[in-house]
């Protein structure tokens, strides 16, 4: 406010609305009230001490004579600030209306964001008042064990059921889980609304407003739970947790009907339900660093109302005292114990809510190209860009500052260029990581040398075999009778010559001729059928290939049967964009390799060949993109095999042998690898990625 407007507020006679409610409320040992506009449900909270100071505010008595009244008592700073806040929500009123805060870019950015917006539908009053008249015989120790119940008894089954869950988990695409997310989670969300709303109502409390908010353009229900600020610190995380106990509920609930129900589509949806609700929890709604319930519950847990802006101003005053010298600014209310509270939530809730809006930023920009990139200013601009201007405007015109500006913009200067040099200019550890799958050289796979039937399978499924030791034994009749003719034309050769030695000794040697001959296709007859005995070519275990598990089948020339992998020649075909093959290739220091069969081993590997043309082909249906990593595919034919949206190129590596690698680990298990390369900036990652992803979708 200029001076102007000021003198004239402070010549005005203010009175508090008709409209507020006044609830006493106990926080930390210390009183304070609860006063709500009734009007628009804003509710702010006043120390009781000043409560009957702001009584006297009944038209009748100037703001700048009660000012100097209760001054001495309360000081200037903590009345006009409550009177300030008592202006913005409507419940102090005089003849000189309040200004708007903030610049006009910051309401704009604040009323017309279009990643928050909410819409208002209803008064869910009457349907939340029918609900509680149903449940009234419901006490609330029945529904505690009622919950306790059905999550006890989906634990138990999750237990017994893991393996299933992980091979349900693994076999789900992400198109079905993305068409389960659209279609389910807003049901989820309506019935989490709707138990905060169902408590507060129980509790006596008014729900006054119902309706739809757009967050990050995905439409989600809410409820107006603004009036459990009324009620006691116990009942208000009552209704705060009830929330989470209903997605709770809800995921024990689709969890038991997954497991009851055959395979279809509704138990998919059911479990898709369960993987939705968990994540909601998980990731969003338990998570105090993010305002949902996991925060209020903090604050409520710790009795710290205000935990999060009062950890910001906290932050703002040391940085005024300790860097800035300004010794007249106003400590923040600070209870016994609350500084490490302060420290530490006031420092990981902005790198969160930091991290959170590069990720929407990154979902806006590869999903919408152009588009995005105007959204994302809706979530970078009152991040940065808004409290750098507020920032600019204190440095320069604050009454603060004066006489020490020019130590408070060198001081900040330096700090601000500090760190960036330490975040952008510091070498950090780099590597890239990718997926492939275990699996085994040209030699270590054995085919069909000869037609055949399959008679006999002398080994099983992982089986150590040596080096020639016979796994197979194929059959061909023509090949047996052909052989025993061969032999009767040796024998018939063979008396030939005995007859014509003697008596006619040119003749014998022509007979020799035939012999000799007659010898050679007896040979070749008994090689061609000692091709049907299948061997092994190296040492190692066998791993017989799909449909050659039992005998009886007919079998092609050059049908592959089996693998044999070799401890000290296992190979894993692993893939990567073209983004990342220039430093795989060229910049590539240690390579380590974890399977997903043992993740908690990493084992040393090697490149040994780089296929250099790209190609839209994977290796294996296992690296497809389901929702948890892997490769976006366009296609996944069953004859062609899954096609990628984007060339890969295929890297092969070679586990290095070691004492602790498992021996028997079957082809096509998935493997993780990592390729370290040297130290980089973290600047020059940011730009180097940055500029990939401008090129990749904008086409620029």
């Amino acid at each position: 406010m200029n001076e102007l407007h000021v003198k004239k507020v402070l010549e005005g006679f203010p009175v508090l609305s008709q409209h507020c409610t006044v609830t006493p409320t106990v926080v930390r040992g210390e009183h304070w009230v609860i006063i709500k506009n009734t009007i628009n449900a804003c509710h702010v909270r006043l120390q009781s001490d000043l409560w009957p100071a702001f009584c006297q505010l009944d038209g009748s008595l100037q703001l700048q004579l009660w000012l100097q009244n209760h001054t001495p008592v309360f000081g200037d700073q903590r009345l006009l600030g409550a009177v300030m806040q008592l202006q913005r929500q409507g419940m102090l009123s005089s003849e000189v209306a309040q200004p708007q805060t903030g610049s006009s870019v910051a309401r704009f950015f604040a009323q017309k964001n279009p990643l928050m917006i909410r819409c208002a539908l209803f008064n869910p009053t009457r349907l939340l008042n029918a609900l509680c008249r149903v449940s009234s015989a419901l006490s609330g120790k029945l529904i505690r064990w009622i919950l306790l119940s059905v999550v006890c008894l989906s634990s138990y089954l999750l237990v017994m059921h893991w393996p299933v869950v992980v091979q349900q988990f693994g076999q789900s695409t992400a198109t079905t889980y993305v068409w389960h997310f659209f279609l389910l989670y807003p049901l989820s969300k309506a019935l989490h609304e709707l138990a905060h709303g169902w408590v507060l109502q129980r509790y006596g409390g008014q729900v006054p407003e119902a309706g739809v908010s757009f967050v990050v353009l995905f439409p989600l229900p809410y409820v107006d739970a603004t009036d459990s600020w009324t009620l006691t610190r116990r009942r208000r995380m009552h209704v705060t947790g009830a929330g989470m106990l209903m997605d709770l509920f809800v995921a024990s609930c689709a969890l038991i009907l997954w497991i009851v129900l055959s395979a279809g589509v509704v138990a998919d949806m059911a479990f898709s339900l369960v993987l939705m609700s968990m994540a909601s929890i998980l990731v969003f709604n338990a998570n105090p660093l993010l305002k949902f319930d996991g925060y209020y519950l903090l604050e409520d847990a710790l009795d710290s109302p205000g935990l999060s802006r009062r950890a910001t101003l906290f932050y703002q005053y040391l940085f005024k005292r300790h860097m800035l010298r300004v010794h007249g600014n106003i400590k923040p209310i600070v209870a016994n114990g609350e500084t490490p509270l302060m420290l530490v939530y006031g420092f990981l809730s902005p790198c969160y809510r930091v991290f959170i809006s590069a990720l929407i930023c990154v979902y806006l920009i590869s999903t919408f190209h152009e588009l995005g990139v105007i959204l994302s200013a809706f979530s970078l601009v009152p991040l940065f860009g808004l409290p750098a201007c507020r920032t600019y405007n204190y440095f320069r015109s604050s009454q603060e500052l004066s006489g020490n500006r020019w130590w408070a913009v060198g001081t900040t200067a330096g700090i601000v260029f500090a760190t960036a040099a330490v975040f952008l200019m510091l070498p950090m550890p780099s590597a890239t990581r990718t997926q492939g799958v275990v699996w085994v050289d040209e030699q270590a796979q054995i085919y069909a040398s000869l037609p055949g039937e399959l008679s006999q399978i002398l080994v099983a499924n992982g089986d150590e075999v040596k080096k020639g030791q016979a796994i197979m034994i194929l059959s061909d009749p023509t090949l047996d009778l052909s052989l025993s003719r061969k032999r009767a034309a040796v024998r018939l050769a063979q008396l030939e010559v005995e007859r014509y030695r003697q008596s006619d000794p040119s003749r014998a040697v022509a007979a020799r001729i035939e012999l000799s001959q007659a010898d050679l296709e007896a040979v070749h007859a008994e090689r061609q059928i000692e091709k049907l005995i299948i061997r092994s070519t190296e040492d190692g275990r066998v791993a017989l290939s799909d449909g050659y598990t039992s005998s009886g089948r007919y079998v092609s020339q050059g049908v592959l049967l089996a693998y044999v992998v070799n401890a000290r020649r296992r190979l894993v075909r692993a893939v990567v964009d073209q983004s990342a093959l220039g430093r795989v290739s060229g910049d590539s220091g240690d390579v380590h390799v974890r399977l997903a069969s043992a993740m908690s081993h990493s084992f040393p590997a090697s490149l040994v060949r780089q296929v250099p043309a790209g190609t839209h082909e994977l290796p294996s249906a296992a690296l497809i993109d389901t929702g948890f990593g892997g490769f976006d595919v366009e296609q996944n034919d069953v004859e062609q095999g899954p096609r990628t949206r984007e060339k890969v190129f295929h890297l092969e590596l070679a586990i290095q042998g070691h004492e602790s690698t498992p021996m028997n680990i079957p082809v096509g298990t998935r493997a993780f690898v990592t390729f370290q390369h040297a130290s980089e900036p973290l600047g020059t990652r940011w730009f180097r990625l940055g500029r990939q992803l401008l090129l990749k979708h904008l086409n620029v």
